[in-house]
């Protein structure tokens, strides 16, 4: 079985990056950042059902299909079941695509110990329509109804995206067959009409560990799992989920995370240390995150503080008052970690262009960057708490090749007050989002003056 992950994980080596050895000066042994483990509450979990929803987007069907079959190998018993729905990029062809695109429907058979799947729909499917994924979730619970779901979203994604108007600035599977894109409230909108709650939310897309995007989901899942970073497809990210499970005795409500850990450290130890480029794997306990939003209103309300305070004193008082004058935070926002264009080559730039839209970089960097360049008190005291509860909400990463930064936490959108008009963040929606309603980070995105020169 492992001959057949390798084969799997050189392939999607090839498919996206370039091999590099543990010779190369760029690598960076991945090593575990394990967050406080909870005593085990024994539960009524007993049977689980992972769904997959996913779109190839022109170039990732090969790998999601492999991904999906693979799992067949193991044999899993009846209380853990697969189920999913793809659609296909028009002209790619195999086993369970003919070349035309369109939509299949597929769930594992216990019996013959393989995945039956049909024909759902064409090529007129909308991705982006969220009546379309809670049908889907509806469909999932009557063909394989278990005690806990896991919810995978397979295709390209890119954070919360500002560079789209409308809900398309919540991008993620991106569909090769219409310029739509599943947002951020059309997941919750599907969510909410299929009254669904998830174990686990997994991004298998590049970029989506957003705190916009976790905060929102917050109230729908008890973890949630995705990459700061640009990400690629190993192969094994079922399997090893699938096969943790397996392997447990007894069930309880942290057998999901115990899953997702194994499967995080089977999946560095056998391919990710291959990867030229800045990675991770961050898995949340959703329940903290409002402990961590209050820390980031905290913070957000003295820098917008001083930015109120230098429109009424001009910036030589500033300097003379606190040493230092809006221009320092500019100049700090401006360098704080961005994770696309971390650890890259010039090649490696032009090939992630499209990712460079993000305006996607790391919160807690961000608040010690600010903290650092001005040595105002209460900003390094908030800025401490952030990084102190970001810490703990973490329940689980590794990463490795990191540049300028020790680990990462979570991306947030940061912009300029230009950007925010050009972009538009008003129309897009950006103060409804949770995130934003607890924290009022948008007040910080409409005042500063930074240049973010790494995004275009």
């Amino acid at each position: 079985m492992r001959s057949i992950l390798r084969h799997l994980f050189a392939v999607a080596i090839s498919s996206m990056f370039m091999a590099c050895s543990t010779d190369d000066p760029g690598y960076t042994t991945p090593t575990p950042t394990p967050g406080p483990k909870p005593a085990p509450t024994p539960t009524e979990i007993n049977s689980y059902t992972i769904m997959t929803y996913g779109c190839g987007g022109g170039e990732l069907d090969e790998y999601y299909e492999a991904c999906i079959k693979v799992v067949a190998q193991l044999d899993p018993p009846s209380h853990i079941n697969i189920v999913g729905q793809m659609k296909w990029s028009n002209g790619y062809k195999s086993e369970w695509s003919n070349g035309e695109g369109g939509v299949t429907r597929f769930s594992y058979n216990h019996a013959p110990k393989t995945f039956d799947n049909k024909h759902f729909s064409d090529n007129s499917f909308k991705i982006d329509d969220p009546a379309n994924l809670a049908e889907f979730i509806e469909w999932a619970r009557d063909v394989a109804p278990a005690d806990e779901y896991i919810i995978v979203f397979m295709g390209h994604g890119n954070a919360y995206h500002p560079s789209f108007e409308g809900d398309a600035t919540r991008a993620i599977m991106r569909d090769d067959e219409s310029p739509e894109y599943l947002g951020l409230s059309g997941i919750v909108d599907a969510f909410e009409a299929a009254d669904a709650h998830f174990g686990l939310t997994f991004m298998m897309s590049c970029l989506m560990n957003s705190i916009e995007y976790v905060t929102e989901l917050e109230p729908y899942t008890n973890y949630y799992l995705a990459s700061s970073h640009v990400t690629s497809i190993s192969g094994g990210e079922i399997y090893f989920i699938v096969e943790s499970l397996m392997g447990m005795s007894e069930y309880d409500e942290h057998s999901i995370a115990e899953a997702v850990t194994y499967y995080i450290d089977q999946d560095y130890d056998m391919w990710w240390c291959q990867n030229p480029l800045a990675i991770d794997h961050t898995l949340t306990k959703c329940s903290n995150m409002a402990e961590l939003n209050g820390a980031i209103r905290e913070f957000t309300d003295i820098i917008v503080g001083l930015y109120d305070e230098e429109a009424k004193i001009g910036a030589e008082a500033m300097s003379s008052r606190y040493g230092f004058n809006t221009a320092t935070i500019d100049k700090a926002l401006g360098e704080a970690y961005y994770p696309v264009n971390a650890v890259c080559s010039d090649s490696q730039i032009e090939m992630l262009q499209w990712y460079r839209l993000a305006y996607a970089f790391d919160i807690v960097d961000i608040a010690l960057k600010v903290a650092n360049a001005t040595k105002h008190g209460e900003l390094v005291s908030a800025a401490e708490k952030i990084k102190s509860v970001a810490t703990k909400t973490i329940t689980y990463q590794r990463d490795a090749n990191l540049e300028g930064v020790d680990r990462v936490y979570y991306t947030a959108v940061l912009i300029n007050r230009d950007q925010w008009e050009t972009l538009g963040m008003e129309l897009a929606g950006y103060e409804d989002t949770a995130f934003d309603k607890a924290t009022g980070w948008s007040r910080l995105l409409k005042v500063n003056g930074a240049s973010f020169l790494h995004c275009r």
